[in-house]
């Protein structure tokens, strides 16, 4: 996983054994001399999460600089600190892979862009801009914030061909992931989105992130580019920007950043039901082992089994919840606070 010191002005990767908790590695990768103040608690300059592919990890701190380890030995096998932009309140895309691409997104106040890597020597294969007119609609706009994004990507097959699935501020762009081509533009009226894009019920679901925010569903299978006429309906009610939503069995779950969690009618956007289960959410809910995991910023977890009514199986309560999203190994779940890493062995 990363870190930072609460300033930016180091960042580190560290590794721990899964089963003891022990730090294995502890690496010191960048010293930033001057970073961007962050101007918010819900950030971090180690918010992007860390991928691996073929024996290395890759860890991301966006404009800070993105490395290359062996996994085994935390040798450096690469850097890359000259993909920049002004993120004005910390990085938070996370990094994906594609083949032997690492792909990351740099929405920030000052440039908007995607560029691809080569996973075995850093090379830059691909950067592409992103094609927004940001004096329509919303002439002269002054306020920064509306030019960035945190959304981490999705890579998809539609239809037969690969798209890069990216949530911008003010569009939802797909590219090839292959040589960034862009391939099609929906457009939205949000900024800051942090909600991944996400699959299901023969849907694509994209959060247009703050202002107003709204759930956005499009045809999955349709062929060809997607536009604005393609979008099947929009839901503003009880959505909040953070949290990525879940598609099970028919239905979209969605948790909002204050209390509630929404069902909806995954084909049609109907309201099903909403429950208030108290708390604030930033870390997306996990579906395992055929449970909706719900974990609040006050360390309460929700565990709801999902369907068309609200069925809450259990409650669950640390000291301190997380704002990173959990994993799950086997059964275990692995959970960052604010100030520990935790693991939660369930039933075997």
């Amino acid at each position: 996983m990363t870190h930072s010191d609460p300033k930016g002005s180091e960042q580190w990767a560290i590794a721990i054994d899964i089963n003891t908790g022990k730090i294995i590695h502890n690496i010191k990768l960048f010293t930033n001399a001057s970073p961007e103040p962050l101007g918010t608690d819900g950030n971090t300059y180690a918010s992007p999460s860390v991928v691996s592919s073929g024996g290395r990890v890759f860890v991301h701190f966006g404009t800070y600089g993105t490395a290359a380890l062996d996994a085994k030995s935390g040798k450096v096998l690469w850097t890359r600190r000259d993909l920049n932009c002004q993120h004005y309140r910390g990085p938070g895309s996370s990094p994906v892979i594609y083949g032997n691409l690492l792909i990351c997104s740099y929405d920030g106040i000052d440039v908007q862009f995607v560029a691809a890597m080569d996973i075995r020597t850093g090379a830059t294969v691909w950067k592409t801009a992103r094609s927004i007119d940001w004096n329509v609609g919303k002439p002269n706009e002054v306020i920064p914030d509306m030019r960035k994004a945190y959304s981490t990507p999705i890579v998809v097959k539609r239809n037969g061909q690969d798209e890069l699935i990216t949530v911008g501020a003010r569009a939802f762009i797909a590219y090839d992931p292959k040589t960034g081509r862009e391939l099609w533009k929906v457009r939205h009226g949000g900024y800051s989105n942090a909600a991944r894009p996400v699959v299901g019920n023969g849907m694509l679901y994209l959060n247009s992130g703050f202002d107003q925010p709204e759930i956005f569903a499009l045809p999955f299978d349709k062929p060809g580019p997607l536009s604005d006429a393609d979008i099947v309906w929009q839901h503003r009610r009880g959505v909040g920007p953070l949290c990525s939503p879940l598609a099970i069995d028919g239905h979209l779950f969605i948790p909002a950043d204050s209390d509630f969690l929404r069902c909806l009618d995954g084909k049609t956007g109907q309201d099903l039901w909403s429950e208030r289960l108290g708390g604030r959410y930033y870390a997306s809910p996990l579906f395992v082992g055929g449970l909706l995991y719900l974990f609040a910023d006050n360390g309460k977890t929700t565990v709801v089994k999902p369907g068309r009514t609200f069925e809450k199986v259990a409650e669950n309560f640390l000291d301190i919840g997380p704002r990173a999203s959990v994993a799950s190994v086997g059964a275990s779940l692995i959970m960052r606070t604010r100030t520990h890493l935790v693991r939660i062995n369930g039933a075997a």
